[in-house]
């Protein structure tokens, strides 16, 4: 047995030194590396609990960082995308909020994609390819029934008619004379504007005083009533800005 006079002499003679040396030959493996940090295969770092990342050149480094008051949990889809940031955001309209906003698509699509809205030109949107009519459009409307505005009254010496609101006016069960058939002093027609009024007397003959915003024409408005209704058609004669009589039944 070899003389022990070191510490170096009892670990040899321990077999010591061998196990030593592989743990720490081990230690020195298993350490992190700076030269790992930031680099191809290796991992972010840490600066001010910031996380670097660097991009694929290695020239530039940028940091996710936050400013958190409270603990938070961000979760990412399980898929491959691009994060967008508050510039891309800004230039996509919000469906509700500010009026300013502009709100982009080519198509909008109601329904199981059976109702398409698209453009057709500068202000003109279709519906399945079919132009929408507006109001200031000059289109042809075909297949379309127009609902005329009517209303009625019933046995009226003064009956006031809006041609602003109504086309067809029937005035039923007149008992006494109208003494004044006006219209309402707001109404504005327009050319070739149309007014039909019907008038039925419940018995008797009273009498029609028309309002002078009425004319006459080949056609002659009545000026009695019967049982039997009277149809009277007017149109709107933009020279003399009356209603101008051109039919009677």
């Amino acid at each position: 047995m070899s003389t022990i006079t070191s510490l170096n002499d009892w670990i040899t003679a321990n077999s010591f030194r061998t196990q030593t040396n592989t743990n720490f030959s081990n230690l020195n493996t298993d350490k992190q590396e700076t030269s790992w940090k930031d680099a191809s295969g290796g991992y972010a770092w840490l600066t001010l609990f910031k996380i670097n990342f660097k991009n694929v050149a290695n020239t530039f480094t940028s940091f996710f960082t936050n400013t958190n008051t409270a603990s938070r949990t961000y979760t990412f889809q399980d898929r491959d995308g691009t994060i967008a940031d508050n510039t891309d955001l800004a230039t996509k309209a919000a469906l509700s909020g500010s009026t300013s906003q502009a709100f982009s698509v080519s198509t909008i699509d109601i329904g199981n994609s059976d109702t398409t809205i698209a453009r057709s030109s500068g202000g003109v949107i279709t519906v399945e390819g079919v132009v929408v009519d507006t109001i200031s459009a000059s289109n042809t409307l075909t297949n379309k029934r127009i609902t005329k505005r009517t209303g009625t009254t019933t046995s009226s010496a003064t009956p006031t008619i809006n041609t602003d609101t109504v086309d067809f006016y029937s005035i039923t069960a007149q008992s006494g004379n109208i003494t004044s058939m006006t219209t309402n002093l707001s109404w504005t027609p327009t050319e070739w504007q149309t007014l039909w009024i019907a008038l039925t007397a419940t018995s008797g003959t009273p009498t029609v005083t028309w309002w002078s915003s009425f004319e006459d024409s080949t056609a002659t408005a009545p000026t009695a009533l019967s049982t039997t209704r009277q149809d009277v058609w007017f149109v709107w004669n933009t020279v003399s800005s009356k209603w101008r009589c051109v039919a009677k039944a």
